[in-house]
Formats: structure tokens, sequence, C-alpha cells
């Protein structure tokens, strides 16, 4: 019924038919057919990985900045202002750079 319950239905099935010894191991690789959405969800991972990038790209960024205005000084409730995140955060930013 699910996708992940793939592997050990195929396994069960093979070693009832005696395809398969139940000690062999075996990789299954699933084709899939629906509709052609492989490309639909090619592109939702790719762009799901094209976030997780600028994210961690912001992240390095923020943590930068946060260090460099805290060594001019700034106050922490300044820097998180100019972030636009709590001051909190921002102090969470300066430790972590």
């Amino acid at each position: 019924r699910r996708l992940d319950q793939v592997e050990d239905v195929a396994r069960s099935v093979l070693i009832d038919t005696d395809v398969l010894s139940p000690t062999e191991p075996a990789t299954f690789t699933l084709i899939t057919q629906a509709d052609n959405l492989d490309d639909l969800r090619r592109t939702a991972v790719e762009a799901k990985a094209a976030a997780n990038e600028a994210s961690e790209a912001a992240s390095k960024a923020a943590r930068e900045f946060a260090r460099r205005a805290a060594d001019q000084g700034l106050p922490l409730r300044d820097i998180g202002a100019m972030l636009g995140v709590t001051h909190q955060r921002a102090q969470q930013l300066l430790a972590s750079a």
C-alpha cells in the first residue's frame, strides 16, 4: 500500500516463489508510473535542495553579520533589529559565529 513497504513485500514474494533464498541479500529498484509525476517530483526535490542551500547561506551571512556588528560595538537589540530577529536570536547567532 505504501512505497516504504515495497522492498519487504517484494522480498517476501520472491522468497515465497523460490526466486530468492531467505538469507540472500537483494536490492530492489522501484520504477513507478504516475501520470508523468516524475518531472514534478524532480522539480520539487531540486527546489528543496536549493532552498536548503539558500537557508544555509542566509544563516552563515547572519552569523557573520552578528559577529562583525558585535565587534563594532553594536548592542544585541540593534543587531537583532537590523537582521529582523529578536535580540535573543541575535545572541544565538553571535554565539554560533
